[in-house]
């Protein structure tokens, strides 16, 4: 399937909203289409690009308005859209739901929250991975199957262990993030993905869940730290 901006039908009356390049702010969103009635998958990071989704699903959801939104999580570029669905019902976990009061539209000048622990994160592929799926519509990114996860999962994986690893060593946090950095640069698996300086803040992570006393950098170093890292691996 190309992976182009706009609405892509997958069959079964499903539809995948997708944002290339997939980086920051540029996420995906999905559209269930049933008898009557549809159900949209997030929204997106602001009114003008969710307006243009919602206008670009007209033709399937004229006779299927939408009637359930779901949001999968909290972070921006996923929900700060849906006050253009009107809808009589939101979907969302509990913590979901509460994490929308802490972090509203608002609070885009102060930016940007990471959950964890990455096992969570690993757990949830493993999840993914024992369904009886064959495609995936990722929060970024083009269309993948279950070769997609698995890569996902396997990096997180190596990232929590080298992490831990270094944590049970004594090795400062910034430090373990340039020796991993160099080590995910060097793997034929991990080190042609884009936006490398993420590693930054998954090593971050890491750390914050193996030790409650960890403070976390403010965002302004956090943002210097991802810079740093796409700039010594020429990203």
């Amino acid at each position: 399937m190309p992976y182009t901006t706009g609405l892509h039908e997958l069959g079964d009356s499903c539809f995948a909203y997708l944002q290339p390049d997939g980086g920051w702010g540029w996420s995906n969103a999905g559209l269930v289409v049933g008898d009557g009635a549809s159900i949209l998958v997030d929204t997106l990071f602001d009114l003008r690009l969710t307006r243009s989704m919602l206008d670009s699903m007209l033709a399937v959801t004229a006779p299927a308005p939408i009637a359930t939104l779901v949001n999968t999580h909290a972070n921006g570029d996923h929900c700060y859209g849906n006050q253009l669905v009107d809808v009589p019902e939101i979907v969302a976990s509990a913590a979901t739901a509460h994490e929308m009061t802490e972090v509203p539209p608002a609070m885009l000048a102060a930016p940007i929250v990471w959950a964890g622990p990455l096992s969570n994160w690993v757990a949830a592929c493993d999840l993914m991975l024992a369904m009886d799926i064959d495609t995936v519509v990722p929060g970024h990114g083009p269309i993948t199957d279950k070769t997609g996860i698995a890569a996902v999962r396997d990096y997180l994986a190596f990232v929590d262990a080298a992490a831990a690893q270094r944590h049970a060593n004594g090795i400062d946090a910034w430090e373990a993030v340039r020796d991993i950095a160099r080590e995910v640069g060097a793997s034929p698996e991990f080190g042609g993905w884009g936006e490398f300086g993420r590693i930054a803040v998954n090593v971050d992570t890491a750390y914050r869940s193996l030790d409650p006393s960890y403070v976390t950098p403010n965002f302004v170093e956090q943002f210097r730290r991802m810079a740093e890292i796409e700039g010594a691996t020429g990203r």
